[in-house]
């Protein structure tokens, strides 16, 4: 699925040359209708991004003992190249062909992350593929088949808390393969979703949206997996209560019987998610107040562990995630700033799961498991570059913002400027087992501190195409890494992390 030969590559090249090519421009065979219209679209991102030395050691999971040498500091450069074709086939037939280079690789620790000095990511591939049917068999139905983004956000603007797939790993990683230790690298991939979707109504329309969703989410093989594919099915409603109520809620169910190689005979995954959400505008009808709310609880089967000598039984899965918050905007106050105050609790698991052959009890994984793509703080968040934190902690998070204009072009008018600021307090829901320590034995001495981040970006718009983006963070008093009785990984609890980003879309 990600390679693509040149002749795509010289097709793409030749329907760049014009935004609009007309009906009579398109040749087809076998007497079928020509395309109406194709339009090209893309954008191209070039973040360059220095990381630190102890943020990597965490990433490489490696102990900090005399034996490993600690990492180095690195700079990545990890454009991300996409070209879009619409295409209108008319009697409300449309197709999207979409290509993007890779950014991560299948792997763990800083060799997830590919390179432009060094590595091929400028490689294209098909990223979406899909044929679109709009008023299928009824007005207010459509279907969508083929490879294609399948994203669910309660707030417009932001990341997913359930669901994102191609913005997000695999849920698969799986908790047979953490060992028992917390000193393993930090794995990443991302993933693609290939299937059905059934949108029926609008809500722009209707004031409610019924989507179906079958198919499967495969991610970049590796040697490692007989299966690379989890299977979904699932139904998310948008209902919009009020003009200041929306309601959310997902049922989704994701399996996988594919085999990671270290004994195990089998993944087993078989997972149930229930989730709803709510988002309010003038919250306590205030103006300028808004407020949102969502919680998934999740129950099924996560993997297997050994009973003996060579018998296995399933490890049950239970876990849950929720988050809150309130945004409020100084509408009267030039720049609207805003300020906004969160918290978030997502399940974790103490590593039960890993306990050896004949051991008294069953164990049950705890680890909320998802295709997320939160990214709300460079370091503890972010998947391309971060330490991409999913499960097993407690965040409270505070932001807030402004928009102003700056003047970069000379012509006495200001580009549009913004400002953001990010705290966030991590802290750790369960212990992981640690490295030579059984999963039974006391939890004692243990910091749980992940450490609190300050993130400062400004964002300046040359124009309505091109952006440029600088972002600084910082991680302070992450004693979980440093400390013997935690993952004991970094030789030092302050991390530093410096992007900049610049964005064009065309």
């Amino acid at each position: 699925m990600k390679k693509l030969g040149l002749c795509i590559l010289s097709l793409m090249f030749v329907l760049t040359l014009a935004p609009v090519i007309n009906a009579g421009d398109v040749a087809s065979g076998n007497n079928a209708d020509s395309a109406k219209a194709i339009t090209i679209s893309g954008s191209v991102d070039l973040p360059l991004t220095y990381r630190d030395g102890p943020t990597n050691d965490i990433l490489e999971g490696n102990p900090t003992n005399t034996t490993v040498d600690k990492m180095d500091h690195d700079v990545i450069w990890a454009p991300l190249i996409t070209l879009n074709a619409d295409i209108d086939l008319a009697d409300k037939v449309t197709a999207l062909v979409q290509l993007e280079n890779r950014r991560l690789d299948f792997a763990g620790g800083v060799d997830a992350n590919t390179d432009i000095l060094g590595a091929d990511n400028t490689e294209m591939a098909v990223e979406q593929a899909y044929v679109k049917v709009g008023q299928f068999i009824n007005e207010k139905l459509s279907l969508t088949l083929g490879l294609q983004d399948l994203k669910f956000t309660l707030r417009k603007g932001e990341g997913a808390f359930f669901m994102d797939i191609s913005e997000s790993e695999t849920i698969i990683a799986p908790p047979l393969a953490e060992a028992v230790t917390v000193s393993n690298p930090v794995f990443k991939d991302t993933t693609e979703f290939g299937g059905f979707r059934f949108d029926y109504g609008s809500v722009a329309k209707d004031n409610y949206e019924v989507t179906l969703f079958w198919g499967g989410a495969a991610f970049q093989r590796s040697s490692n997996f007989d299966n690379g594919q989890d299977n979904l099915f699932g139904v998310n409603v948008n209902y919009k209560q009020s003009d200041t109520i929306t309601i959310n809620g997902i049922l989704a169910k994701i399996t996988n019987k594919g085999k990671f190689d270290i004994g195990s005979p089998s993944n087993k995954v078989d997972i149930q998610t229930i989730g709803a959400g709510l988002n309010w505008t003038t919250l306590a009808n205030v103006a300028g107040l808004d407020g949102y709310a969502e919680y998934y609880t999740q129950s099924g089967t996560y993997g297997q562990y050994q009973t003996g000598a060579t018998t296995w039984d399933d490890v049950d899965h239970s876990a849950s995630a929720y988050r809150f918050g309130v945004v409020y905007t100084f509408n009267d106050i030039n720049g609207k700033p805003y300020v906004g105050l969160s918290t978030w609790n997502i399940s974790g698991d103490d590593g039960e799961n890993q306990q050896l052959a004949g051991a008294a009890s069953a164990p049950e994984n705890n680890d909320f498991v998802s295709y997320e793509s939160v990214n709300d703080t460079m370091i503890m968040e972010n998947n391309l570059f971060g330490l991409d934190l999913d499960s097993n902690y407690t965040a409270l998070k505070l932001n807030a913002g402004i928009e102003t204009s700056f003047d970069i072009d000379g012509d006495k008018t200001g580009e549009p400027v913004h400002l953001k600021l990010t705290w966030a307090k991590f802290t750790l829901n369960e212990e992981p087992v640690r490295a030579g320590v059984a999963w039974n034995a006391p939890r004692t001495n243990i910091d749980d501190a992940l450490g609190t981040e300050i993130d400062i970006s400004a964002t300046i718009h040359y124009n309505a195409s091109l952006s440029f983006t600088l972002g600084l963070a910082q991680l302070t008093g992450a004693d979980f890494f440093t400390s013997a009785n935690g993952a004991n990984t970094a030789d030092s609890d302050d991390l530093k992390m410096v992007t900049f980003d610049t964005y064009l879309r065309f």
